[in-house]
């Protein structure tokens, strides 16, 4: 993919996109199966809303025909989940930070070719290279941050999307919303855990990601 993206330079009028985009993540755990990856003292928090997400890159279009293109890509994404509870006499903070340089490889069907109305639908994988992992977490007022160690240095999934153009410049400006999904575990579990008393015996622990972006074509 990086090849694709550094040759197609030299490709007579090669054209890039550039994106920025915003959204929610998480980590999914099956029923009572967090603790063995988190600790468990996360049993005492609410899991009750996403963490805010972001993402930032570069793709390369590949057009194939009039109605497939494909789109290899590389991108920054800010990831995790947030167990952030609310008690009677403090506001717990806990979140997972996970930083990631993440290569789609995205295949688009495109739904609409009239002129300023093109769409599409991206399907394919992703791999992804782990940069950092941070636990951030305030109690009594005291903030600490700390690595976590059993986040898996790579993490492969699938994604699943829809775009569509905007903008009076014909094939220009797009806005997209994708959706990721692990295929993969992207955690190890704590050594010395064990499952919890009504836990799942199966391993089960994928990044999930729903993004909302603006693709600009440079």
């Amino acid at each position: 993919m990086l090849i694709l993206l550094a040759t197609s330079g030299f490709v007579a009028n090669a054209q890039y996109k550039a994106r920025i985009g915003f959204g929610v993540s998480d980590i999914a755990f099956l029923k009572y199966g967090q603790s063995p990856y988190l600790g468990y003292e996360i049993n005492s928090l609410i899991h009750r809303l996403p963490r805010l997400s972001f993402q930032a890159g570069i793709s390369r279009p590949f057009q194939l025909t009039d109605r497939f293109e494909l789109n290899p890509g590389l991108l920054f994404s800010l990831q995790g989940l947030n167990y952030n509870s609310e008690f009677l006499y403090d506001d717990i903070k806990y979140r997972i930070d996970l930083y990631y340089l993440k290569a789609p490889v995205l295949f688009e069907v495109k739904t609409g070719l009239k002129k300023n109305k093109q769409s599409g639908i991206y399907i394919g994988p992703y791999a992804a290279l782990k940069l950092n992992a941070t636990r951030v977490t305030r109690v009594d007022g005291v903030w600490e941050k700390e690595k976590v160690n059993n986040v898996n240095r790579f993490d492969f999934g699938g994604i699943l999307g829809y775009s569509m153009e905007v903008g009076r410049k014909p094939n220009k400006t797009f806005i997209d919303i994708r959706c990721s999904y692990s295929l993969i575990n992207s955690m190890n579990l704590l050594e010395g855990s064990i499952p919890a008393y009504l836990g799942p015996e199966k391993e089960y622990v994928r990044n999930v990601a729903i993004i909302l972006a603006f693709e600009y074509k440079l």
